[in-house]
C-alpha cells in the first residue's frame, strides 16, 4: 500500500495543480460517463483498483476480534492515506476514494465470512464422515 500511495511513478506526475474532490460520487460518475461515452476504461479500472486494494484490510478486520472499533480504525486509516497523498503531493484527496476503499474493506469482510462458512461446512462434513466410519 505504501508503494502504491508514494511510489510506482506517482512522483513523475505534477499533482500540485489538482484540487481535492470533496463532493461525493463526482469522480465515480465522471469515470462511468467517460466509459460509456468514449469507451475510456481507465477511470473504471481506477474504481476497481481502489476497491480491490482494500479487500485484504477486510480480512484483517475479521481476524482482529479484540477490537470493537474495527470500522472506525479502517475509516481513519483510509482518510489518513488520502490526506497523506495530498499533503505529500503524490496524489489528490478524493472523497470518492474513501468511499471505494471502504467498499473494498467491507467486501473483504464478506468474502472472509463466506470462505469461513464454506471451510467450516467442509470440516463438519469430514467430522461426520469420520464419526460414521468408526460407528
Amino acid at each position: 500500500l505504501f508503494f502504491i500511495l508514494f511510489g510506482g511513478g506517482r512522483r513523475d506526475y505534477d499533482y500540485s495543480g489538482l484540487k481535492p474532490n470533496l463532493l461525493p460520487f463526482i469522480s465515480i460518475v465522471k469515470a462511468i460517463k467517460a466509459a460509456i461515452a468514449a469507451h475510456e476504461l481507465s477511470g473504471l479500472i481506477g474504481i476497481l483498483l481502489n476497491i480491490l486494494l482494500f479487500v485484504p484490510f477486510g480480512f484483517i478486520a475479521v481476524e482482529n476480534k479484540k477490537r470493537k472499533d474495527r470500522l472506525a480504525v479502517h475509516v481513519l486509516f483510509v482518510c489518513v492515506s488520502e490526506a497523506a497523498q495530498q499533503l505529500f503531493v503524490v496524489g489528490v484527496f478524493d472523497i470518492d476514494d474513501i468511499f471505494l476503499n471502504l467498499i473494498g474493506a467491507v467486501a473483504g469482510i464478506l468474502i472472509y465470512r463466506i470462505i469461513a462458512r464454506v471451510v467450516i461446512g467442509i470440516q463438519l462434513k469430514e467430522a461426520r464422515r469420520s464419526g460414521q466410519k468408526r460407528g
